[in-house]
């Protein structure tokens, strides 16, 4: 968006103080406000100061302003030229779009060429995706301001009133809304509420319930725990000391830092930890890795716990690495088999469970 979430309603051409105090009685305070109503509602409350025609106007330039680089004198001089809709404003040439600009009363420039540019990507990015306008509230209806709103990698806050506006969202993605805040329980929402008009009218309100989420247990495929990472989950880098490497643990050198003495070795174990996928990095000298061969980038290493041994990994490897690590956790608890009997049904489970894992599927197959 061009203008901040929470920019008065007052910067919308037309709406004077009068006006403005009118739409605040309908809880219309911010700009986006204005796509929350319908045009007969809100000028139900402005009507002695405004027309019909007036409220239709102010909505179309608040829907406009959601457009990167579109400015509120532009939004204006755009709907004057009967360029009403994020839609119409896709459809539009770059010249078209600097002639109804370059005299617009108000603004302090007329556009460049890469923001008119930028103005017409960012509309075909709205056009073709969706949104979700909301509301956040406690148990008692009251805002609450902060509250991460995330979908997948699209994410905002809820300003002062707990409203946000989630704009440029892929339809049709199975991935769930999450609203996250401190001292409040998690809420997570599937499927999403999307529309696919980012003029939409009205908000979706929800609801968080104070306390702290349930402690979520830490994960990790070193111990062979199973770390999915579902669509929308969010997975972040955590550098650790070497001191913090695990025996066993089986790590990349992704790349040289700029001085060419030390580099990035990424684990290629994830770990799941206070609701996120974490993927642990170590910067180390290359002087402690194996010298011969030297070590290149897209080397692996095992890590000893006292040094780092040079390995052959390919993707299968990995992959049974990990199976073996959760067929052992598996199967920990176990009684030792005291028969001939038990030692064979313990063998033939054992064997069932790598197979149902795909432990023997060759390279080439997979």
């Amino acid at each position: 968006m061009a203008v901040d979430a929470s920019t008065p309603v007052s910067a919308i051409e037309g709406i004077r103080p009068a006006i403005e105090a009118g739409l605040a009685r309908l809880g219309v305070f911010a700009v986006f406000d204005l796509l929350r109503g319908t045009t007969e509602h809100l000028h139900s409350v402005v009507k002695a100061n405004a027309s019909l025609a007036d409220v239709e106007s102010w909505k179309c330039q608040a829907a406009l302003l959601q457009v990167q680089a579109v400015t509120p004198a532009w939004a204006a001089a755009l709907v004057r030229a009967k360029v009403m809709t994020v839609d119409g404003l896709a459809l539009k040439s770059v010249s078209a779009i600097a002639q109804i600009l370059a005299a617009a009363p108000g603004a302090a420039a007329a556009p460049t060429a890469d923001q008119i540019g930028e103005m017409l990507a960012d509309a075909s990015v709205l056009a073709h995706t969706g949104c979700i306008p909301g509301t956040v509230l406690d148990k008692k209806k009251k805002p609450i301001p902060g509250v991460t709103v995330r979908l997948g990698a699209v994410q905002t806050k809820t300003d002062t009133r707990g409203r946000f506006r989630l704009l440029r969202i892929r339809l049709g993605t199975p991935v769930p809304l999450r609203l996250e805040h401190p001292g409040y329980r998690t809420e997570i929402v599937t499927p999403p509420p999307i529309s696919d008009d980012v003029a939409t009218i009205g908000a979706r309100r929800f609801q968080l319930t104070k306390g702290r989420p349930p402690r979520q247990p830490v994960l990790s495929e070193l111990n062979g725990d199973v770390v999915p990472v579902p669509p929308g989950q969010s997975i972040k880098q955590k550098m650790v000391a070497v001191t913090d490497l695990r025996r066993g643990d089986i790590l990349l050198l992704r790349e040289l830092y700029q001085n060419q003495l030390d580099g990035q070795l990424v684990s290629r174990f994830k770990t799941f930890e206070d609701g996120t996928v974490l993927i642990r990095t170590v910067r180390v000298p290359l002087s402690s890795l194996p010298a011969d061969p030297a070590p290149r980038v897209g080397n692996h290493f095992r890590w000893t716990g006292k040094t780092f041994v040079g390995i052959e990994v390919t993707p299968s490897d990995l992959h049974r690495e990990k199976v073996v690590r959760r067929l052992t956790k598996e199967f920990a608890d176990r009684r030792s088999p005291r028969t001939r009997k038990e030692r064979t049904a313990l063998i033939k489970e054992k064997l069932d469970y790598l197979m149902t894992h795909a432990f023997f599927v060759e390279e080439r197959a997979r």
